[in-house]
């Protein structure tokens, strides 16, 4: 149960860092915008669509970091939960470009 930022075995570490990196970020982005779409189909204004989907993106991301840190597989790491922070921004970022583009 360590928090790990990238100390370990820099070149095979780092390669499986970015690969991680990468699954959270996608993950992250594909988990705000379906939440984005559920609270359009439902209604909500555009700043509670993006608020919601948003925190609960990111909430989500919080409880995997803190079930990898009490688990004995997992790792929790910071590091990861920037890349979900990156995810749901640019999936915010998108949907407020579009917005931009149909209005």
């Amino acid at each position: 149960m360590n928090l790990c930022f990238g100390i370990q075995g820099k070149e095979k570490y780092s390669m499986v860092i970015q690969k991680d990196k990468i699954k959270h970020f996608t993950i992250s982005t594909i988990i705000s915008a379906i939440l984005l779409i559920i609270c359009i189909s439902i209604k909500c204004e555009t700043l509670c669509s993006i608020l919601i989907s948003s925190s609960l993106s990111i909430l989500i991301g919080v409880i995997k970091e803190v079930y990898d840190y009490y688990s004995i597989s997992g790792t929790a790491d910071v590091y990861d939960l920037i890349a979900d922070v990156l995810g749901v921004a640019f999936s915010t970022l998108v949907y407020i470009a579009l917005l931009n583009i149909i209005l």
